[in-house]
Parts: structure tokens; C-alpha cells; sequence
């Protein structure tokens, strides 16, 4: 469904949808995924050269998936999309998926790659993530900002988007609002004033960035709700949009090959995986399914991307299940994640996960932004910003933080910087390993 009366039909039917399978019990949930799963394993078995054997294990002879072999299809890499390339694509689409189009993932999980993805994957990510806006005060109909890629800016559609800066009268207009990612926040702030836009969505470093301008030099703006995307809000992006704009922010759980796998709960602040857009599991290192609370990998399969089927994706994140949330909604949650696999720390030939909160980094070190690096087998690099003086930080506190969570004999060295690295796509890594046998 290639125009542009197409587009607007699916992504209205993606948003009844959504709205109608929000009020699913778990069971309902469980049964509607399912049934839209078969469907889209029939068409990666006869339409991806790739899959044809892969997947064959699954199907009965009446044609029907025989849900018990579920886990005898192997995980797909990011070796297995590089070294396979084309043999991954779908020789044809089905009627109503709409155009094919392709981007580079930022890397921040291993190699980058290239995605390919069809418009429907846009329209059921936009109903998803405005359902979940709609949970923060957000109402349908009013408009929002959004930062892209200049690759993206270029990709998009102009009778649904206005680009900061092309049109004069923005006021006037019922489009949404397309910003640059790397684009000053002074801009960014002056365009969404006009644009009257009540929600701002971009990567969690833009938006705090964006936040802390409005409350350096207050815009007229009156934001429902800012989403990040890509990694989780920190304390302080949370707080600064709370000054700014008297706004919530959430994180939305999203990455260029899953799509939009899960929105942060305003009641437990839990995820809630939009499971008629994802089968999402969590394995440990078996390949078995974790337990409540067990962190382990994340392991996703797509429903709508019938261009490049993404079937037991290994995400490249840790993750844990949590209880079912106290909000009602049946959808499962989330109750952590833990960042990616190849950014946790190894000492002393444990593998941990380094997050240690942000309460330590606020209270003990005064920071307002920092980075970990593991730089040797032993020896950890704190990256901060901070306008306390030395004499006011417990550096002796942290470092024994560190070592108790770490290793005992931790070497931590800090260093403080006046800005924070950002990858290709706009991302700050909190924690890093830099260790050469990472």
C-alpha cells in the first residue's frame, strides 16, 4: 500500500487496533499473538530463501506449527545477516506491507548492519508508541516532534511530515514535526514552540540535552510527555524534563531491527512488551527460558517486517521478566534491562553487569554526566561532568562502591571532561568495555 491514502488507512487501522488489543486479557494477548505468528512463519518459509530449511522443523504436514519446536529454530546473529545478505530478503511481499526501505543499525550491539523493513513496521511502531503516550497525558490528534538521521530526514514523507526549517508557516499546519538529531537544541526549541507540538520523541541524550535548554531559557511550550528512545532515560533527563516543560518522560525499548519492542509502565515503571508487534523471549545461556527475575539474553521475532523477517533475533541485551504489572494491562513486562552484551565488565573471570544505579554517580561523585570504561583486566575509567570542585566529590566512596560491586582490588581511575562521546547515531553508552579481550 504505496500511497499516501494507504498509508493513512493502515496506520489508522494499526491504531484501533492497538487500542482495541490494550484491553486483551493475557490469554486473549497469547492467542493473538500466536495466530498472527503462524501466519508470518508460513510466509518467511515460502517467501525467504533463508528460512526455508530453518524453519521447516516447525511446520506439520497439514501446515500448521507444531508450537513444542519452537526452540529447535537457531538463533539469528548478526553474523548470519551480513554473511547472508540477500538470501534473508523476501522475494515478494504481501498486498498492503507498503515500500521497502533500508538503514544502517548504529553497531552499538557488534558489527553494524543493514536493515530493511517495510512502511507497515513504521505504522504498527507509531501505534505503539502513541498508545503508550497516551498512558503519560498525551491525547490523539496532538501533534509531536521527532528527531532523525539526516538519512531519515531524507527518506521521509512530506504530506505526513513538515522538516524543521523548510516550512514557514508550521503553526498552520497538522503535520508533525521532523527535527535534526545533531541540530542545536536552541533550534529544536524554536520550531516546536511554533509548531505547537505536545510531545517531544527522540534518543534519550537529544531529549535531555533539549530539556535542559528549556530550563536554561524557557520556550513557550506545553509538552504532554518526551519519549526516549534507544536506552533508558537517566535520573537526570527525567528531572530536567519535569523543569523544563512540567512534562513525564518515559523510555520506549526500541532498536532498528526489533522495532518497538516495549514502552516504560507510569505505574511500575516496568516495560510493557507490545507483544502484537514482537515475540520477545529472555534465555539464559542455555538456550532455555529464564525464570522470573533471571537476567538473560534477549531474544526477539518480529511480526511485521515481511521484508527482511527477523525470526529469533538475538538482540545483543540483557534483560529480566517481571511480576505481571499492578496498571492491569496484560502485556508481559519487562522489569529490567541491563544493557548490551558486549559492554559488560569481566574481572577476575567473572562477567558482571556494571550498572550501579545513578544514586551514587548524583550523591558521591556530583556528576551530571558520566561514562565507566573497563580499560584492563582490573582497572576501571570514570568519565564525568561535574561543576563541584574535588574537595566536594567522595571519590574514596565510589571506588569503594566499585570494588564491593566489582572486584576488591579494582584500580579506578577519574577523569573529568568537558563532553561525552556520542556514537554515529546519536547514543551515549554509559558503560563501556574498552578492554582489549573484550
Amino acid at each position: 500500500m504505496g500511497d499516501q491514502a494507504g498509508q493513512q488507512t493502515t496506520a489508522a487501522f494499526m491504531r484501533d487496533t492497538l487500542a482495541r488489543t490494550e484491553k486483551f486479557s493475557a490469554a486473549e494477548l497469547h492467542d493473538y499473538q500466536r495466530a498472527h505468528l503462524q501466519h508470518f512463519l508460513s510466509f518467511a518459509y515460502a517467501q525467504v530463501p533463508f528460512y526455508r530449511d530453518r524453519l521447516a522443523p516447525l511446520f506439520r504436514r497439514d501446515g500448521t506449527v507444531d508450537w513444542s519446536r519452537w526452540h529447535d529454530v537457531p538463533i539469528l546473529t548478526r553474523a548470519d545477516i551480513k554473511n547472508y545478505g540477500q538470501a534473508l530478503l523476501a522475494r515478494q511481499l504481501p498486498n498492503g506491507h507498503g515500500r521497502v526501505h533500508t538503514i544502517a543499525s548504529s553497531g552499538t550491539t557488534g558489527e553494524p548492519i543493514t536493515v530493511h523493513f517495510n512502511a507497515l513496521v513504521t505504522d504498527a511502531g507509531s501505534a505503539a508508541l502513541a498508545r503508550a503516550c497516551r498512558w503519560y497525558g498525551w491525547e490523539a490528534g496532538e501533534r509531536f516532534c521527532k528527531t532523525f538521521t539526516p538519512h531519515g530526514i531524507k527518506s521521509l514523507n512530506k504530506q505526513q511530515w513538515i522538516v524543521g526549517g523548510e516550512d514557514s508557516s508550521l503553526a498552520a499546519s497538522a503535520k508533525n514535526l521532523a527535527v535534526g538529531l545533531s541540530w542545536p537544541p536552541a533550534r529544536i526549541l524554536a520550531l516546536m514552540a511554533e509548531h505547537r507540538s505536545a510531545c517531544f520523541i527522540g534518543n534519550a541524550e537529544t531529549l535531555a540535552e533539549v530539556a535542559a535548554a528549556q530550563v536554561a531559557q524557557p520556550a513557550d511550550i506545553r509538552l504532554k510527555c518526551m519519549v526516549g528512545l534507544s536506552m533508558r532515560l537517566t535520573e537526570r533527563a527525567r528531572s530536567l524534563a519535569k523543569q523544563g516543560f512540567n512534562a513525564g518522560a518515559y523510555s520506549a525499548y526500541s532498536s532498528k531491527e526489533g522495532g518497538m519492542m516495549a514502552h516504560e509502565c507510569p505505574v511500575s515503571g516496568g516495560f510493557h512488551v507490545n507483544s502484537e508487534l514482537v515475540k520477545l523471549e529472555i534465555l539464559d545461556g542455555a538456550g532455555k527460558p529464564c525464570a522470573l527475575g533471571e537476567t538473560g539474553r534477549v531474544i526477539v521475532t518480529t511480526l511485521f517486517n515481511t521484508a527482511q523477517p527477523f525470526i529469533r533475533y538475538e538482540q545483543g541485551d540483557l534483560a529480566a521478566w517481571g511480576e505481571p504489572c499492578a496498571c492491569g494491562r496484560s502485556h508481559p513486562v519487562i522489569a529490567r534491562i541491563e544493557g548490551r552484551t558486549r559492554d559488560r565488565f569481566r574481572f577476575g573471570g567473572d562477567t558482571i553487569s556494571p550498572a550501579i544505579g545513578h544514586g551514587p554517580y548524583r550523591d558521591l561523585l556530583k556528576a551530571e554526566k558520566w561514562q565507566v570504561a573497563q580499560t584492563g583486566a582490573l582497572d576501571v575509567e570514570v568519565r564525568f561532568m561535574s561543576a563541584a570542585p574535588d574537595d566536594d566529590i567522595d571519590f574514596a566512596g565510589l571506588t569503594a562502591l566499585y570494588r564491593n560491586a566489582y572486584h576488591p582490588q579494582l584500580n579506578v581511575i577519574y577523569r573529568r571532561v568537558t563532553a561525552m562521546p556520542l556514537t554515529a547515531a546519536g547514543k551515549f553508552i554509559d558503560y563501556v568495555n574498552e578492554y582489549a579481550i573484550n
